[in-house]
């Protein structure tokens, strides 16, 4: 009986449904503040920054302002920016590893102080994010829940971009019978991140969304021209030769973690395989 009340999850009643997220946003909410106000400027007490995964792209945009993009892709070189914005305390290193279009966006953030840069990013994505899962289930109830969702804190605890990814992801996919036009194009903004070029358009082909399939491509092509103009070629064949550097620094040697990756990859070498069998 108690297994099956679990497995069912009869405990969670309506008035539940609405309380707990909201005990859970506040609770961790207040995790965060004290993880913050703990920190040692802008690094914690473990020695990560403070936006471990935003330093990388502050970091790019100081390059790009200082008129060398293609030196992001220079380990060394970016760590070494790394550090001097944060202090030669901070441990490990975070690499660059996104293709050019997204440096207009990282120079742009470097126009500003770290924490304000790390403020605003974050702000906005979650703005952005927010606003699409308020599309998708309206209602306080359910956004309450979709703040309290575990992953709001991690990516807000790393600086990630999970939250622009949701939001061009999740506004792609409302719009895309109504208006596919505008959803190809959200969802060629995804190129920022190369693997969501090889799953959209699949998706878009099998579900004979054509127009939206043509917006996105057309899109993602003129990120790239766009890219291209700015940085020049010498900075998209220096991402072409970081490429395999990336894909044995985090697949093969695990940098990422293992257990962050969904595939059958990072399944396999959780298991102990090596890096061929896997």
């Amino acid at each position: 009986m108690a297994a099956a009340t679990t497995l069912e999850a009869r405990w969670i009643t309506a008035r539940r449904a609405r309380i707990y997220p909201r005990i859970f946003a506040v609770v961790l909410g207040l995790s965060a503040l004290a993880w913050v106000l703990a920190a040692d400027g802008w690094v914690d007490r473990f020695g990560k920054p403070i936006g471990s995964d935003f330093i990388n792209v502050y970091a790019a945009g100081l390059m790009v302002l200082d008129g060398n993009p293609a030196g992001a892709y220079d380990f060394a070189r970016h760590g070494a920016v790394e550090r001097a914005v944060l202090g030669d305390g901070i441990a490990g290193y975070y690499g660059w590893h996104y293709p050019p279009m997204l440096l207009g966006v990282a120079a742009l953030l470097a126009l500003f102080s770290y924490p304000v840069a790390l403020g605003a990013w974050m702000a906005a994505t979650f703005a952005g994010y927010a606003a699409v899962m308020a599309r998708m289930a309206p209602g306080r109830d359910a956004l309450w829940a979709a703040v309290a969702f575990p992953a709001v804190f991690a990516n807000l605890g790393h600086g990630q971009n999970g939250f622009l990814t949701a939001a061009l992801f999740g506004g792609g996919l409302l719009l895309l019978d109504r208006r596919p036009v505008l959803a190809g194009v959200l969802l060629g903004l995804l190129t920022y991140k190369p693997q969501f070029g090889l799953l959209v358009p699949l998706a878009l082909a099998l579900g004979g969304c054509w127009r939206a399939f043509a917006a996105a491509a057309g899109t993602a092509c003129a990120l790239a021209a766009a890219s291209w103009a700015c940085f020049g070629t010498d900075t998209w064949l220096a991402f072409a030769d970081s490429v395999p550097k990336t894909s044995r620094v985090v697949l093969e040697q695990g940098a990422a973690g293992f257990e962050k990756l969904q595939s059958v990859y990072a399944a396999a070498r959780l298991w102990g395989a090596g890096h061929g069998p896997a």
